[in-house]
């Protein structure tokens, strides 16, 4: 969906000179390669395979909107966009996470009820679809939210701890990729139509699918049991895209001392790492305990292990065995 938004829009008329040219061969090259992705897909529901049919019929439009490009064909290649433009909207209302009750436009006085559409009304509530912050519940919950209210603290069903809910439009995204994670700067616009500034770091290596003005729910949990509850000591577990139905789950930035010594600094395998230091470790006292020992001991047992050379094939192939065995949890 997120490659779909980003297509160029049909230029009015052909200039060689323009890059877009250039360019159409890789786009629908892509286009082959989201439908190939999309064939292999299995629906487990039948919302999953309303879902994917829209999806697919999305990128068909817009794979034969490129082709109608290359070849020329100006006004068709324009018409089949809209036509994309439209499945795009749907299926963004499909795949919405928050609605709102419709509200039928009020007469300016109504001799029935002697009410005018200037008379105050109860402020209307909408629903949005969340989970809870924790990484070790994540229990989905829907919630009521309203128009001019952002902050939000829900109780979570399952677990029964409070956490933190803030609702948002996004304005503006920085990202600057730094050695080992990538830090994120996000200006939101929200219910008040203030702007606010969030920045965090995050070293899971996964990719957060987010456009401009899509409206996200960001979480943020206490993980200090019995402390204050203040709004500055909740740190934020994840983002959700209410607009395109994708949660981005965050995760710590800290160095893995011997995955980087003997694997690399940007080892593909260090975000699974992290995941299940995250997901798995510091979900229990005992991995909590385990973690703060190895910062403690870890850069001289990394230090220690490097400076011996014939450890090196063997701690790369008992690491490499490790992370296949931690992957299998973390992509269920």
């Amino acid at each position: 969906m997120l490659w779909a938004s980003l297509q160029p829009e049909v230029p009015a008329y052909i200039w060689k000179a323009d890059p877009l040219w250039t360019e159409l061969p890789g786009r629908l090259s892509q286009a082959q390669a989201h439908t190939r992705a999309l064939e292999a897909c299995v629906a487990q529901n039948p919302a999953q395979e309303a879902e994917l049919s829209a999806l697919k019929a999305l990128v068909a439009a817009q794979t034969a909107t490129l082709l109608l490009m290359q070849q020329g064909q100006l006004a068709e290649a324009e018409a089949q966009q809209v036509h994309a433009r439209q499945l795009e909207t749907q299926l963004a209302q499909m795949l919405s996470l928050f609605s709102w009750p419709k509200t039928e436009r009020r007469p300016v006085f109504d001799k029935a009820t002697q009410v005018s559409r200037y008379d105050s009304v109860p402020e209307s509530q909408g629903t949005v679809q969340v989970f809870c912050a924790f990484r070790g519940c994540k229990k989905p919950q829907t919630l009521e939210f309203s128009r001019t209210n952002s902050w939000y603290t829900p109780t979570c069903l399952a677990c029964g701890r409070p956490f933190l809910l803030f609702i948002a439009r996004l304005e503006a995204l920085q990202t600057e990729k730094k050695r080992g994670h990538i830090r994120y700067v996000l200006r939101l616009e929200d219910a008040r139509h203030k702007q606010v500034r969030v920045e965090f770091l995050d070293g899971s290596g996964d990719v957060w699918q987010v456009l401009h003005r899509d409206y996200l729910a960001l979480l943020y949990a206490w993980h200090i049991p019995g402390a204050p509850q203040a709004k500055n000591d909740a740190q934020l577990s994840a983002i959700i895209n209410l607009t395109r139905k994708h949660a981005f789950w965050l995760s710590k930035v800290g160095h893995c001392f011997v995955v980087t010594a003997f694997l690399g600094e940007e080892a593909k395998e260090l975000p699974a790492f992290r995941r299940f230091r995250d997901e798995v470790l510091l979900q229990s006292p005992w991995g909590r305990l385990a973690v703060k020992a190895y910062y403690a001991v870890g850069p001289l047992a990394a230090r220690f292990l490097r400076a011996q050379p014939w450890l090196q094939a063997p701690m790369r192939r008992w690491l490499r065995s490790i992370h296949r065995r931690i992957q299998r949890p973390s992509s269920k």
